[in-house]
């Protein structure tokens, strides 16, 4: 299988592509808040609540501690619960911008170094654990049959925009993992299911730095969920750059301008 002519981004764009990259900053923010002596771990080795909620604050994530329904408030009683800081607290950890010890979390100093020395290789890495944990998977801990197929799709679905100068539609996008998930007879658990999963995993690898979305609306949803409605999706100069070399690995050859 052949793609392209695709043109590639210089080393020097691919560099400072990979400087801007989202997790990059994040996992900084990250580094600055678990300075050492670090803080110190539940005996079940999670974040405290009130760490939780600083970081919250300190990545603006959409995590709440407590909500109201109706007359009644619910409060998060583990880190845990808070999704999005949990992600980013784990992701960082496998990345080793943090480490685990003697019962703290504590940021890794050299990180910092490598940042700032090879901030490409640092975005790879962190794309390759997603891909390791599958996309979906490392976000949501457990992962339908549905999401299973998404998750193995990724490779080829960021694929597509280097047909069209590295932008794709959102709804475009869908309908090319609704193919894949026909030709494994698997179906999705609810209406729009797949357009959500797509976009929660567009998120995710915008975060990473591969990609960037315009034109995106949210509408209201099922299960008190938001619904997607179309948007463009832009592959960055690291997101080519990576998305090459990953894709010859699994055997497609891109031509390259």
């Amino acid at each position: 299988m052949t793609i392209g002519p695709v043109r590639l981004p210089t080393p020097e764009d691919a560099r400072e592509s990979a400087a801007r990259a989202p997790v990059l900053d994040g996992f900084g923010r990250l580094a600055t808040y678990f300075a050492p002596p670090g803080r110190p771990l539940t005996p079940r080795g999670n974040l405290k609540i009130a760490d939780a909620r600083a970081l919250a604050e300190l990545l603006g994530t959409s995590d709440v501690y407590e909500e109201r329904v109706g007359d009644r408030v619910w409060r998060k009683r583990s880190s845990t619960d808070f999704i999005e800081v949990d992600h980013w607290q784990w992701w960082a950890h496998q990345c080793g911008a943090l480490r685990h010890r003697q019962q703290r979390m504590v940021a890794v100093q050299a990180w910092r170094k490598r940042r700032q020395d090879d901030p490409v290789a640092e975005v790879d890495k962190a794309f390759r654990v997603l891909l390791d944990f599958g996309v979906l998977g490392s976000y949501t801990g457990r992962v339908w049959a549905c999401d299973e197929v998404l998750d193995a799709g990724v490779l080829p679905l960021l694929a597509r925009p280097l047909h069209t100068d590295n932008v794709a539609l959102f709804e475009d996008l869908v309908g090319a993992c609704r193919l894949m998930l026909h030709q494994h007879a698997v179906e999705e658990y609810y209406p729009q299911h797949a357009a959500h999963m797509v976009d929660r995993q567009l998120m995710l690898l915008e975060r990473c730095g591969l990609l960037t979305q315009s034109d995106v609306e949210h509408v209201p949803g099922l299960f008190a969920q938001t619904q997607r409605i179309g948007g463009l999706v832009q592959l960055t100069p690291i997101g080519v750059w990576l998305l090459v070399g990953l894709l010859d690995e699994i055997g497609v050859e891109v031509a390259t301008l």
